[in-house]
């Protein structure tokens, strides 16, 4: 990311391509591994990294796909948003019906809207506050079978 200096958050990467190494200057962590997202994710909830430092580091887990594309600013401002209104889940809308595939147009952007209540949340760009990803995700991904990489 061109403007990576300007975040607001850490970035950690699971690399899953072909590559037996993948470097990753403004990342604090990567992990290389191949499997699908939430069985890989639920991998890096084991290990001694996200043990010992990062789940006690972060107060937010935003788990987007590898081919979403954001902005430092549009990650920004999804985290502001969802701290800034004690949100346990959300995720940033989606440019629009055509450009985005999405099972709900509570999903895609409205031309005012800054946040939209609604029981969905796109398995593609979820953002999780630490509780609720510690003490309900996890224990969900082990058995997650969907999301290949």
């Amino acid at each position: 990311m061109a403007d990576f200096q300007d975040a607001n958050w850490d970035l950690a990467v699971i690399y899953s391509g072909n590559q037996t190494q993948y470097g990753c200057p403004d990342c604090v962590h990567v992990e290389i591994n191949k499997g699908a997202k939430w069985l890989l994710v639920y991998g890096f909830t084991q290990s001694t990294a996200w043990q010992n430092e990062y789940q006690h580091r972060y107060s937010m887990v935003y788990v987007p796909d590898d081919d979403i594309l954001q902005t430092t600013a549009t990650i920004n401002s999804v985290f502001n948003i969802h701290a800034q209104h004690g949100l346990l889940l959300s995720q940033p809308v989606l440019c629009s019906w055509l450009e985005s595939h999405t099972a709900s147009w509570d999903m895609v952007k409205g031309p005012t809207t800054v946040l939209r209540y609604t029981n969905f949340v796109e398995i593609m760009v979820p953002l999780f506050s630490m509780s609720v990803f510690n003490s309900t995700v996890i224990s969900t991904m082990s058995h997650a079978e969907t999301g290949e990489l």
